[in-house]
């Protein structure tokens, strides 16, 4: 089994299935998420209806690209890792950061027509997923901007 593994619409069913037998294991989460850009960002010290306001619009306007998700148990051994590809995200007409779109394509080699063609509807995803979700099994989930990650997920 690879470390990382891949995960687009042919091959979600079989991969949560291996995601959901390894939560006996390794019940702690781990979440990240590659999106398209902030369109607004906050500065430090903004009062926190500035920090909604942003949030507010960012979520609205912004589609996830991918959900990356790592199993681990309550004593940091890591498991499995999973990044699972959205359809969603339109390059040519959805908002998003030239700048981050860039460094994508640049520096991780996200391929926007293989993503469009191969990837996951983020509506199936959630089908998918919410059964594992409110399994009970998962004791805590670790986020990097866990506020946009939870939000948009």
């Amino acid at each position: 089994m690879s470390f990382i593994r891949q995960v687009w619409y042919h091959n979600l069913t079989q991969e949560l299935a291996i995601l959901n037998d390894q939560l006996f294991k390794f019940p702690v989460i781990a979440m990240d998420t590659e999106f398209p850009g902030f369109l607004r960002s906050t500065p430090r010290g903004a009062p926190e209806e500035h920090l909604y306001q942003d949030l507010k619009f960012n979520l609205n306007h912004l589609k996830i690209l991918q959900p990356g998700l790592t199993l681990m148990d309550e004593n940091e051994h890591v498991g499995l890792s999973w990044v699972f590809t959205f359809s969603d995200f339109d390059e040519q007409t959805d908002f998003s950061s030239p700048t981050s779109i860039q460094f994508l394509k640049n520096n991780k080699g996200f391929e926007f027509k293989k993503q469009k063609k191969d990837g996951i509807p983020s509506t199936e995803f959630r089908r998918a997923f919410l059964p594992i979700f409110s399994s009970n099994r998962i004791t805590k989930w670790i986020t990097f901007h866990g506020i946009y990650v939870l939000l948009i997920c």
